[in-house]
């Protein structure tokens, strides 16, 4: 790149120039030394005003007879502020990686910042001001190999000094990023990460005489980080993408009916690996107190969900018409409907919990069909329980999106 290249008298006002993650392989000029990056203002009867250059996240090579004299050089002969060269990799040149230089004393070089990058294999691995006054900060750049792929391919390999030891500011520079910093050089680095996350510690009791149980995960690890935690009571592995994931680990978790359960406790990592199951097993059996009489206006409560329990006596010994309840649509994604097939008794209630027993409403039953709003709920599974008369019967709900 050259600018203000010639001769004649020419004025320029020049700012906010952003030249970033570009390879720039054996460029530049061979009457001009090579320089792959040439920022002019140079002579006598020239004069340019530039302000805010961005440098940045650039990886720069010369070899052979290609190489060149500097990769980043500024022939200055007016007013340069505000330059920002950072996050560069620089490799190959016969001379300083970035050179300021001016016979002329009325040059003026204003806060320039040359940090954060890598240089290898250069005659002399640090910049060269060769003018003065100037007004300049040099720091955290590095020397050493930056293990590129290859020859030709300028992504970096693991182990590489460029990875995260860039820097994430300077004026109206933001970069996005996987690691703690950004990368030095043109490309971003993420590796795959493909180690399972393990859950080590699930504890769960043994007997319950509630359907609640409360439970506690000890120790769960990963590469990088745990980023969500899951309660099912099948094997099946989930997806990362699955509903049900929370951010942290539930301290109870309802069931729908009683007997003998097991639980797998599962967790994720940002990559979406997905762990083994941990589990546990827990002996359900309601006091007797708890058992529900079935109410004498001869109401009988069903569900369309094979998954809900009724805690009254057998229905298969009645004859009367029960109340079908269905609660739909199952998965949602922000209302749910709870229907009656007639309107229970006076004083029938709705409650809906997560599934850590924290209740996220509640509601006196009034028609045939109660509607819900949960838009602003968490994805995962909940728990909805009709309360008729001396009944109850709970269904499983998704909320998913």
């Amino acid at each position: 790149m050259i600018v203000n290249e010639g001769e004649g008298y020419r004025s320029f006002d020049v700012s906010n120039i952003f030249f970033h993650h570009n390879v720039l392989e054996n460029v530049g000029m061979t009457d001009l030394s090579n320089y792959p990056i040439w920022i002019e203002g140079y002579g006598s009867n020239k004069n340019i005003t530039l302000d805010n250059f961005y440098i940045y996240n650039n990886s720069i090579q010369s070899t052979g007879s290609s190489q060149a004299l500097t990769a980043i050089q500024w022939h200055v002969a007016g007013e340069f502020s505000n330059i920002f060269i950072q996050n560069n990799i620089i490799g190959n040149c016969r001379n300083s990686p970035v050179t300021f230089e001016s016979n002329l004393s009325g040059a003026t070089l204003a806060n320039v910042t040359v940090s954060n990058n890598l240089y290898y294999d250069n005659n002399s691995n640090a910049a060269d001001f060769n003018m003065k006054p100037n007004h300049k900060t040099e720091s955290n750049n590095i020397v050493g190999n930056p293990k590129f792929v290859s020859s030709s391919d300028y992504h970096l390999r693991t182990g590489s000094p460029a990875i995260n030891k860039g820097k994430n500011s300077g004026r109206n520079i933001s970069l996005p990023y996987y690691g703690s910093a950004p990368d030095i050089g043109a490309f971003e680095t993420r590796f795959l990460d493909i180690t399972l996350p393990i859950v080590s510690a699930f504890n769960i009791p043994s007997t319950s005489n509630s359907l609640s149980v409360p439970i506690s995960i000890s120790a769960a690890t990963d590469k990088s980080e745990v980023t969500g935690y899951l309660l099912t009571e099948t094997p099946e592995s989930p997806s990362s993408g699955e509903a049900g994931w929370i951010s942290s680990f539930p301290a109870q978790y309802v069931f729908l009916s009683e007997g003998r359960k097991t639980l797998y406790a599962w967790v994720k990592d940002a990559s979406g690996n997905v762990s083994a199951p941990l589990t546990g097993s827990v002996s359900i059996s309601l006091n007797k107190s708890a058992e529900i009489p079935m109410p004498s206006d001869e109401k009988i409560l069903s569900t369309n969900d094979e998954q809900s329990s009724v805690k009254s006596e057998s229905l298969a010994s009645r004859t009367q018409e029960p109340i079908k309840i269905d609660v739909f649509p199952n998965p949602c994604k922000d209302n749910v409907n709870v229907s009656f097939s007639v309107t229970p008794e006076p004083g029938s209630r709705i409650e809906i919990r997560d599934i850590t027993g924290r209740k996220v409403a509640s509601r006196e039953i009034t028609n045939e069909n109660e509607r819900f709003y949960f838009g602003e709920q968490a994805p995962g599974l909940y728990i909805v329980k009709t309360i008729v008369g001396s009944n109850e019967v709970n269904n499983k709900l998704i909320i998913s999106r």
